[in-house]
């Protein structure tokens, strides 16, 4: 407004007005303060973030007892290798709690169980591969009633890349999974499946077990057969 006044004082031809000089002047000087001020501001705000930001890469993950580190070609990636998973299966022999609701151990695994499977009943035909065997204990630890046949899924995985689970067998079984009564909390059943699998996939395979209808690949817990 001071600017105002004084360019109309002048085009009046009348002289400026001491006051409208001062006004002028006056918020000259507080302009700069202000702008001085600001300059101050957002530069100690800036070092107070910096000195009070966390680092963005400080910390270092350590390892669990159950697990290692797999380093990367990037030095902050770290990669956590659990028990358990394919990576680390658990040796055979191992138990360990598959989807919250069982514990299962797997007892043994037959790489050439064809013979005995073959005599085991008059109607089991010849495998296209080599039968395998898998005697698996489980505890049912769910809040309700568990039947292992219906809710796990053990499954053979081959060096061929392909996964081989009961249904591949076929074959009838004296301590197969179907004769394992419903358990409650706390029941425990041995039982025996079987997978029919191509001879140049077995040597070096994993086994899993996971929930039956189960989509998360994470919750399969392997062994290892080496």
């Amino acid at each position: 407004m001071a600017i105002v006044g004084l360019a109309a004082a002048r085009r009046a031809g009348l002289p400026a007005q001491g006051l409208t000089i001062a006004a002028l002047a006056i918020g000259g000087v507080s302009l700069i303060g202000v702008i001085t001020f600001q300059m101050a501001y957002s530069s100690t705000s800036n070092e107070r973030r910096v000195a009070n930001a966390e680092p963005a890469v400080t910390q270092s993950i350590l390892p669990s007892a159950n697990s290692t580190q797999s380093a990367t070609s990037s030095p902050e990636a770290v990669v956590a290798v659990v028990d358990g998973s394919a990576e680390k299966p658990h040796p055979v022999g191992a138990a360990a709690i598959v989807g919250n609701e069982y514990q299962v151990q797997v007892l043994s695994v037959k790489l050439n169980a064809t013979d005995e499977v073959v005599a085991n009943n008059m109607f089991n035909k010849p495998p296209k591969g080599r039968y395998i065997l898998v005697d698996l204990s489980v505890t049912y630890a769910g809040a309700k009633e568990g039947n292992p046949w219906i809710d796990l899924t053990p499954t053979f995985v081959g060096t061929d890349a392909r996964q081989y689970d009961a249904s591949s067998c076929g074959a009838s079984l004296d301590n197969g999974a179907m004769n394992v009564p419903t358990l409650e909390k706390g029941g425990q059943a041995n039982y025996q499946v079987c997978m029919d699998v191509p001879l140049g996939a077995i040597e070096g395979g994993k086994i899993f077990v996971q929930k039956r209808l189960s989509m998360n690949s994470k919750s399969r817990i392997y062994w290892g057969l080496n």
